[in-house]
């Protein structure tokens, strides 16, 4: 349910449509980073809740990595 939300916010947020954005998110072993450059501080504070919330899942369920990773 968290991932598919997750999904669902970086393919509609305004976070990353913005031409002053610049996110870049990516998986290393065991934990999801997303990097993002943005003069508004609430999209930094969702972008920090999004990256906080993905990592809680995976430490849920640790095989929900691969589905992150096909993304």
């Amino acid at each position: 349910m968290i991932l598919n939300m997750a999904q669902e916010f970086v393919k509609t947020s305004e976070v990353f449509k913005t031409s002053e954005v610049w996110a870049k998110i990516y998986l290393d072993k065991y934990t999801l980073h997303i990097f993002i450059r943005e003069k508004f501080i609430l999209n930094q504070l969702i972008a920090i809740t999004l990256e906080t919330l993905l990592n809680q899942a995976l430490r849920w369920n640790p095989s929900s990595l691969q589905t992150l990773q096909k993304l």
